[in-house]
């Protein structure tokens, strides 16, 4: 089987199935900034920013030094105006995703494949201490958490990768983040209000505050190498990810999606969910006129 027929067949599978997997990050002119605040960033101790930062309205930058930025400072100006309103339709882009799995209040402990996560309480945690959440999936697979509320972080969790995966693909859509001391961070954060980080954390990916402010302590933050377009024509999954088996679709579908698509492809994959769907009304007719 060709990777085009592979292709065709895994997103006929996730059509006949429903299954809505999440989608890559679209940041924009944000994609080159690690901090991103509405009204003010502010610092104390030896923080390190690896990328540009942008305060849009506010001019309030405070702490640097000590704190080093690594990247372009812009305030109040264009490209910042610019940065803040595409990070803000990055967050409503992932945000209006549907969503695939509703998890408890806690990530401690979990690990989570490829998907869109929400939760049934405002607030979310993941545990002071021991709270480890591990991301397992190929370098393609999205993860996307919706929390409406406070995502609280205690002190020395963290969240770790595996099987490939990166913070570039990490979109945490909050109202506003708490961390304490020490923890380790992956993704983008998107918040609508403010980003308080604890002494001694890092990250690896960004923080925007849509609305409000970011409040660093002596932390690593920086970007990750995210490409800018996906080259591959490769299917890196067996061929047991093409029976339509809801179990394994998601992290195939990652990596077969993210492929260059053709229009040639859609269309074709379009007429095979067409001829799908009139066989099946064909039986039923068929069986109803039996019947008779």
């Amino acid at each position: 089987m060709t990777v085009a027929q592979q292709r065709l067949l895994l997103m006929a599978c996730v059509w006949l199935l429903g299954l809505t997997n999440a989608a890559v990050l679209n940041l924009g002119s944000a994609s080159t900034y690690a901090v991103i605040a509405y009204s003010s960033v502010t610092n104390s101790g030896p923080t390190t920013i690896n990328g540009d930062v942008a305060i849009s309205p506010g001019t309030s930058l405070a702490g640097f030094p000590p704190g080093v930025i690594n990247g372009n400072l812009h305030e109040t100006d264009t490209d910042a105006a610019s940065a803040l309103s595409d990070a803000n339709n990055a967050y409503s882009n992932s945000h209006a995703q549907a969503c695939t799995q509703v998890l408890v209040p806690d990530l401690g402990g979990l690990t989570l494949a490829p998907g869109v996560y929400c939760w049934t309480t405002p607030n979310v945690q993941l545990t002071a201490g021991a709270g480890t959440l591990t991301l397992n999936g190929p370098a393609e697979a999205v993860w996307v958490f919706q929390i409406n509320g406070v995502f609280t972080v205690g002190a020395s969790a963290n969240v770790v990768m595996s099987g490939g995966a990166s913070a570039c693909n990490v979109i945490w859509t909050v109202s506003s983040l708490t961390v304490g001391a020490n923890a380790a961070l992956q993704g983008n954060v998107l918040a609508q209000a403010d980003i308080a980080m604890g002494t001694g954390t890092t990250l690896t990916g960004r923080l925007v505050s849509s609305t409000a402010s970011v409040t660093l302590a002596s932390n690593d933050i920086t970007l990750p190498n995210c490409p800018t377009t996906s080259t591959s024509s490769s299917v890196s999954c067996s061929p047991s990810c093409f029976l339509c088996d809801s179990s394994n679709l998601a992290i195939c579908a990652a990596s077969v999606t993210s492929s260059a698509v053709s229009i040639h492809d859609i269309s074709l994959v379009w007429g095979l969910l067409g001829l799908t769907m009139a066989v099946l009304t064909g039986l039923v007719v068929k069986e109803s006129y039996d019947r008779s």
